[in-house]
């Protein structure tokens, strides 16, 4: 049984999908699945991968199959000559444009070949996506344990059946089989396998939780999987040790997952386990101000190798903060934790949203002066996001109770606060001026 799990164009190429390393690793552990990941992106270098909002929304594939006929041929050969028994791609916003087209080439060539969606934009959207004529069946939540039994249902009768975690085309109905009981300990699942991730040079994806204990208004990351679980500082620095032995061009990890420092006693745990090996093994990550960690902490962090952290702060604004699903921090709380963190020889990032609902001149100016308040311990603020709806956030779901007015999609999508694109601009230009590194671009 053989399983290709392939991340199509577009992404940043420095942007290593953990996902696809987790399928190939936990399907390889059970002895009768041949899996392999191909990245695409690191085949093709598109000028403006990380305009996201245009691959998501406004490319073209017939625009896109022009301009990388050449390479699109050639990975559709590639696909073929692999011969898979499940053709899979994992899917992000930017990404789906390219998996369709990719997916309508194989099947006008194979028509038999079960073609499989899964990943974050699967989550969101599944009901869209198994509509496509080329998609046999689409991934919902975590993957391993649905694909796995996508597999041995192939094996056995050439063709995947109904399952929990998935919506599948089955004799000629779609049929949808829920959501599949997200895995409760993280820890059983062996290490992702990088083997084919021929981009990678010197930092690696490092998952420390699955999940979100977050509800931000804005955000949707809680849709894909629904319940935080933290894995063991044991278990996350076996997992450093094993990629840094078997890889020796590792130099860092960088922790993108969303529930940062929530659990204060593994990450001293861990730290505890770096500084005893007499190392550092450096990394970096996103974190909450619940709970905000103390300088002691971060001081030890620093020791074991923390290199950065970026704090989701958002606003400088009391008001929005609670409006934004934030109001168990207060302002004060995210100023002494820039400063300690920055005391600490730990960089610090924040994001910054503008343009959310009800927001007011007196509360941009709030962020503003927080902003410059904390100058001095901020050292980037990678992106000002201008606030748009998206789909399965709280905004999305709820909307009349977050002042958006109506209940249609359609309007929803195409949301825009009136001062949004002019207070981002001059954000963009103030943040500068106070000597903090800001994105080169507003979102």
């Amino acid at each position: 049984m053989r399983v290709l799990i392939v991340t199509a164009p577009v992404l940043n190429r420095g942007f290593h999908w953990i996902g696809p390393a987790y399928l190939k690793s936990f399907l390889q552990s059970k002895g009768n699945v041949e899996a392999a990941t191909w990245n695409l992106n690191y085949d093709v270098e598109v000028p403006n991968s990380d305009v996201s909002a245009y691959w998501q929304y406004h490319a073209k594939p017939e625009d896109f199959y022009q301009q990388y006929r050449t390479d699109v041929d050639a990975w559709v050969d590639r696909i073929l000559a692999h011969d898979p028994d499940i053709l899979g791609f994992s899917v992000w916003g930017t990404t789906k444009m390219a998996s369709f087209l990719l997916a309508e080439k194989v099947k006008k060539r194979a028509p038999r070949k079960p073609i499989v969606f899964g990943g974050f934009d699967c989550s969101l959207m599944g009901e869209q996506y198994i509509q496509n004529p080329n998609v046999d069946a689409v991934v919902r939540g975590e993957g391993e344990l649905t694909l796995l039994e996508m597999a041995e249902a192939v094996r056995k009768t050439g063709a995947i059946k109904p399952l929990p975690g998935a919506i599948v085309k089955s004799d000629g109905i779609t049929v949808d089989g829920g959501w599949r009981p997200e895995i409760e300990d993280i820890n059983e699942l062996p290490f992702p396998d990088y083997s084919d991730y021929s981009g990678i040079e010197e930092e690696l994806p490092l998952a420390t939780s699955r999940g979100c204990m977050w509800r931000c208004r804005y955000c949707n990351v809680f849709w894909h999987m629904k319940k935080a679980r933290i894995r063991s500082a044991e278990n996350l620095y076996a997992e450093m040790r094993h990629h840094m032995e078997r890889m020796p061009r590792i130099r860092s990890f960088g922790i993108g997952d969303a529930n940062g420092i929530m659990d204060i006693a593994m990450w001293a745990r861990l730290s505890d386990l770096i500084i005893a090996d007499g190392r550092q093994i450096p990394f970096s990550l996103w974190a909450s101000l619940r709970p905000r960690p103390s300088f002691e902490l971060l001081k030890k962090m620093r020791r074991a190798g923390c290199r950065a952290i970026g704090y989701g702060i958002e606003t400088g604004s009391a008001r929005m903060k609670k409006a934004f699903g934030k109001a168990y921090f207060t302002m004060e709380e995210a100023s002494i934790a820039l400063r300690d963190t920055h005391d600490a020889d730990i960089s610090t990032s924040i994001n910054v949203i503008v343009g959310f609902p009800g927001e007011t001149e007196e509360d941009f100016d709030d962020t503003l002066r927080f902003i410059e308040k904390n100058a001095r311990y901020i050292g980037e603020i990678p992106y000002i996001h201008i606030f748009r709806v998206i789909p399965k956030s709280p905004a999305q779901k709820h909307p009349l109770q977050h002042n958006l007015g109506t209940d249609d999609w359609e309007e929803l999508s195409r949301y825009e606060h009136p001062e949004g694109k002019a207070r981002a601009a001059k954000a963009h230009q103030l943040i500068k001026s106070w000597g903090i590194r800001v994105g080169a671009k507003v979102e």
